[in-house]
């Protein structure tokens, strides 16, 4: 049950983010429904989304950090940022485009950085899939921006330039400031209250 909570606080959170910067970025009027989309496409691109998801989160958060969140190991807080800048910045390489190098991979790697510390304050990489998941499933198949998924049929069209990327937006710094606030409340002071009421 937790590990679905997780999930759906993860989704919800990168959702927010996404609309936060879209609704800055794009007129929505230049935004129209794909009349050739159907459900049948909503859940192959739900599926390659997440399938991209799990495997970069079991790559970039739950490989280095296995021993810490199966709680085998306790990590100095040296070491957990040693990991969390060095995984962020192979996560931001790894999105290697040289049409936007090196911006995109400085703002991947911010945004790395919300996704490593919701692995370590939930201690599960459930909530970091479900950011992930729902950036991914939103950005290409939702929206038919480049990124994971843009091969697929996209919901909706948009007339802005297609390699227009969101997370090329400044206001990523401010999306991932915001995600670490509400992931701190949510594990460090509200869960955590009741798992020690409890």
């Amino acid at each position: 049950m937790q590990t679905l909570l997780n999930f759906l606080i993860g989704c919800i959170l990168a959702c927010i983010s996404f609309c936060i910067i879209i609704s800055f970025e794009i007129d929505f009027k230049d935004i129209a429904i794909n009349d050739t989309f159907n459900y049948s496409d909503l859940l192959k691109g739900a599926r390659y989304s997440l399938f991209i998801a799990v495997a970069e989160e079991l790559l970039f958060r739950y490989l280095p950090l296995r021993n810490y969140i199966n709680l085998k190991k306790k990590f100095s807080l040296r070491k957990l940022t040693m990991i969390g800048v060095s995984t962020s910045l192979l996560f931001g390489i790894l999105h290697l485009n040289f049409d936007q190098f090196p911006k995109l991979q400085i703002l991947i790697f911010i945004s790395a950085i919300s996704l490593f510390l919701a692995t370590i304050w939930s201690k599960s990489i459930s909530t970091a899939i479900g950011m992930h998941w729902s950036w991914n499933l939103i950005q290409g198949v939702i929206f038919n921006f480049e990124g994971s998924g843009k091969s697929l049929k996209a919901m909706l069209l948009t007339e802005v330039d297609h390699t227009f990327l969101p997370e090329m937006s400044n206001l990523i710094i401010l999306t991932t400031l915001f995600e670490i606030v509400i992931l701190y409340l949510i594990y460090k002071i509200i869960l955590n209250k009741k798992s020690i009421a409890s």
